[in-house]
């Protein structure tokens, strides 16, 4: 039986598998496309976008935990937040006239 992991423990194992085993093999050469770690077998599905990489691993393994990385990039991706005092604001945004 596989154990079941929590989210925690899938950020430390893929951080941990892709500094010591595939950061040095893809960064620089790959940089900007998506790395999906499957974070039981350490093997590694590379993508030009997230679903390109995570796609190649749920075929892979249907039932595995993966860990998405872009490679070269400080995350993989950005999160913004709009405040409280911002909701007022028209959306979309429209430029100023």
């Amino acid at each position: 039986m596989t154990k079941v992991m929590t989210p925690n423990e899938i950020v430390e194992a893929g951080e941990r598998i892709y500094a010591e085993s595939f950061r040095d093999l893809y960064e620089g050469q790959y940089d900007g496309q998506f790395l999906a770690i499957d974070v039981a077998s350490a093997e590694v599905y590379l993508g030009e976008f997230p679903e390109d990489a995570l796609g190649k691993a749920e075929s892979a393994n249907p039932a595995g935990s993966f860990y998405l990385v872009k490679i070269g990039a400080a995350g993989t991706f950005t999160v913004g937040y709009v405040g409280e005092h911002e909701r007022d604001v028209a959306w979309p945004l429209q430029p100023a006239a």
